[in-house]
């Protein structure tokens, strides 16, 4: 229902059949989606279903949310026959719990035939006792939960009760235990139709593997032959999933899921003998896995691991822009469980490269105070990585430059090269000219100017005054700029910024403004340094200040007196 408040009256109105969609995820899954009627600013929203299933699982209960809750309440009734294990996420507590117990008398029905000359049936009616434990969940007056850059899912972070079924004991009955072990889904999975066996198929690429056989002697160079068949002749089509129902369907309509290209690119290394196998994950957005809590719903991703001179290497051909090793953001999140015939083991999901950028400039103050000169940038990494995909949803380069300039503002940019862009395990560069629409600011005989053009941080991502869950930034990061400035003739040097070394604890950070003058020349180096991945919420301020101060280095004019 949704209720709306008019004038002193409450309006009803009720959800209909017709607004309630049905969409098929996989043969596993079904999404159901409703859309509230009459919904408004100030409307209550009551919702309530049912969700009967064969299956023994209580669902996960949330206390906190993006807006903060007045009252959360959650109620669980468990009889006597099944035991669950209780699991409290998040860092605000749960406010109050009780457990009680009761006797609940279930009255059911049986049918008795007796068979003879005459067949006759009788249907009786009895009653039967069993204990319940009621569970109270209550959590007032909670927080909302503020997002900020640099996180990973807030699943880690929310406020949240979990369960999960350790055993049923049926009266009459030997304990049937429901925690497994990572062993066992191993070796569940190893036979699974629609995992095992795809693994050791891909008969159906057998020609194209003997070309790659047959054309690469080094092992690196047939990795990355065989990283480049699938992740070509499949695109993503943006399905998360482990399992693969049909990869050889997918590789004929060219679209699958990630199940069906990894499981594939397993397939396709185990035939030219390697020794390859598939790793389940978490994404970032899904949430970290718990090793202690042996469920197999907690994977909703699949890479694939190749061993090569003791070294495990992680591939992941969903993404064309993504070279040999190099995981998407997406998947480095803490650990993943491989699966092989000798039980499986966990795998640490950790960056292979950098995110790195430098900028490279070189302008001269022009005698009407325009500013003219060009920029190199190079990317490696990760930060190659996303200028690529940026660049690929625009029909050209000099599209991608006619919108990369709008961040320019004042500046107009015509390209000269770019390099690098189809070769994926080497830098991107970029090369442009520029110059002014405007004059560098002037005041009386006194010019100013911030020598750094691009690249700067310009404002800090960290705005909460505290932040209870870790700051995580994926991978090390590096960002450079150097510059060359010729000033204009009939001007000197009257201030230049201070050089600066800041470094945080352990070296996690640090940064470095260094600039001096020769002649009519000004160069300039900076260098932003993260060093450290994960940052834990005792290191927050000051990591906070220290992003401050570099944004204050980076904003210090150049003041040239006019002589």
């Amino acid at each position: 229902m949704t209720f709306n408040f008019d004038e002193g009256k409450t309006e009803k109105v009720k959800l209909e059949n017709n607004q309630v969609f049905t969409d098929d995820i996989n043969k596993y899954w079904e999404l159901i989606k409703f859309e509230k009627p009459a919904v408004k600013e100030g409307s209550i929203i009551d919702v309530e279903y049912s969700i009967l299933s064969e299956l023994y699982n209580i669902r996960n209960w949330d206390f906190q949310d993006d807006i903060p809750t007045l009252h959360s309440e959650y109620r669980v009734t468990i009889p006597e026959y099944f035991h669950f294990k209780q699991l409290e996420k998040g860092f605000i507590p749960i406010g109050e719990k009780s457990t009680s117990n009761r006797t609940v008398t279930q009255t059911g029905t049986e049918n008795q035939r007796s068979t003879g000359y005459v067949t006759t049936s009788r249907v009786q009616s009895y009653n039967f006792n069993y204990n319940v434990t009621d569970y109270f969940f209550i959590s007032k007056h909670v927080p909302a939960f503020y997002e900020e850059d640099y996180m990973t899912s807030e699943k880690n972070f929310i406020s949240c009760i979990e369960f999960e079924l350790g055993s049923v004991k049926w009266p009459n009955r030997p304990v049937k235990n429901y925690t497994n072990t990572w062993e066992a889904i191993n070796k569940e999975l190893l036979f699974d139709t629609d995992f095992g066996n795809r693994i050791n198929g891909a008969g159906f690429l057998k020609d194209k593997l003997a070309l790659i056989e047959r054309l690469n002697p080094n092992p690196e160079a047939k990795i990355a032959a065989v990283y480049d068949l699938i992740r070509n002749g499949i695109s993503w089509n943006g399905r998360y999933s482990f399992h693969s129902y049909d990869n050889n369907k997918a590789w004929n309509e060219g679209s699958g899921t990630v199940g069906d290209i990894n499981l594939l690119l397993v397939a396709a290394l185990r035939r030219l003998g390697f020794e390859a196998n598939p790793v389940l994950l978490s994404t970032r957005a899904n949430g970290l896995i718990h090793p202690a809590q042996i469920i197999l719903d907690q994977f909703n991703y699949v890479i694939a691991s190749v061993l090569i001179d003791d070294k495990i290497i992680l591939l992941d051909a969903t993404d064309r822009n993504t070279p040999a090793g190099l995981l998407p953001e997406r998947c480095l999140n803490g650990q993943g469980r491989q699966i092989d015939k000798n039980g499986g083991s966990w795998v640490d999901l950790v960056p292979a490269s950098n995110h790195r950028r430098m900028y490279q400039a070189a302008f001269t103050i022009e005698p009407d105070l325009s500013l003219k000169g060009n920029i190199i940038e190079k990317h490696e990494g990760y930060s190659a990585l996303e200028y690529r995909k940026t660049m690929q949803n625009y029909n050209s380069t000099e599209a991608y430059l006619e919108e990369y300039q709008k961040g320019f503002q004042t500046f107009s940019l015509e390209l000269d090269s770019v390099s690098g862009v189809a070769q994926l395990n080497e830098p991107l560069y970029l090369s442009y000219s520029f110059e002014t629409d405007v004059p560098v600011d002037a005041a009386g005989n006194l010019l100013m100017i911030n020598p750094i053009l691009i690249g700067k941080t310009q404002t800090n991502p960290f705005k909460l005054p505290e932040r209870a869950y870790p700051v995580d930034f994926s991978f090390p990061r590096t960002n450079t700029y150097m510059a060359t400035i010729t000033l204009p003739e009939g001007y000197a040097i009257d201030n230049l910024p201070q050089n600066k070394r800041m470094i945080l604890p352990e070296n996690k950070a640090s940064f470095i403004y260094s600039i001096q003058q020769s002649g009519n020349q000004i160069t300039l180096l900076t260098k932003f340094d993260i060093n450290k991945v994960t940052f834990l919420p005792e290191d927050y301020q000051n990591l906070k200040l220290f992003f401050n101060q570099v944004i204050e280095a980076q904003t210090e004019d150049i003041i040239l007196k006019k002589l």
